[in-house]
């Protein structure tokens, strides 16, 4: 990508394996929905490194600028992209999966989220059954200013419902809305570690668990976070 791509009301429909997507300086996906990149098949091994996605939308959605829901996802990494949307109730990356495809080897990685209208980064599982669908996340070295900006909803992460070996590392998280980091639900394996939060919204909570007590969240290791 070497300019801005203004995609209007569109959305870009993305499914293949070995996809590789690289902005350069200044380059913008830049539209006017809540969703500017939808996954429509599969992901399989697919990298966006460089790449700014905004919305000057307003509507209000569960969804994200990117966006995944019940579908495949086998190795998908976010590298030095940016996000930001905000006036629109959307969240800059959602992935649902509720269903019986694969979640797994998610990085987020030296990207930044500024001004989110809902949340920054969500995982979703509620189906609550028992099963992990999504595992492998990692999200590392990020940079999370002003989510919530429009939404009562305004984590900076969450990973809501049951999934497994999942890391948040060495983030710097300011102005979050309720809390910053959220996890819902029989997670396991996770690692919270290394991240500064600090300068949050009235009454936001740093790290918080809550869910279902049927699937407690377990093997969780949290260590050297700063708040203030």
């Amino acid at each position: 990508l070497k300019k801005t791509y203004n995609i209007e009301l569109e959305t870009i429909s993305l499914t293949g394996s070995n996809i590789r997507v690289e902005g350069v300086t200044g380059s913008k996906i830049f539209g006017t929905d809540d969703v500017l990149i939808r996954n429509t098949g599969e992901l399989i091994n697919v990298y966006f490194e460089g790449v700014s996605l905004e919305s000057s939308g307003t509507l209000d959605s569960p969804y994200g600028l990117f966006s995944s829901q019940d579908r495949r996802v086998e190795g998908l990494s976010f590298v030095n992209c940016s996000f930001s949307a905000p006036v629109s109730s959307s969240n800059a990356i959602k992935v649902i999966n509720e269903g019986s495809l694969i979640v797994d080897n998610i990085s987020i990685r030296n990207c930044k989220f500024i001004d989110i209208g809902r949340m920054a980064i969500e995982f979703q599982n509620h189906v609550f059954d028992g099963a992990s669908r999504y595992s492998n996340v990692s999200i590392q070295d990020n940079i999370f200013y002003n989510t919530g900006s429009v939404s009562i909803y305004g984590m900076a992460i969450s990973l809501s419902g049951i999934g497994t070996n999942l890391s948040i590392t060495n983030n710097k998280i300011q102005q979050a809305k309720n809390i910053a980091i959220e996890l819902v639900t029989g997670t396991s394996y996770v690692t919270i570690s290394g991240n500064l939060i600090n300068n949050l919204k009235t009454g936001c909570v740093p790290i918080s668990f809550s869910g279902l007590t049927t699937y407690p969240h377990s093997d969780v290791v949290i260590s050297n976070n700063i708040t203030f």
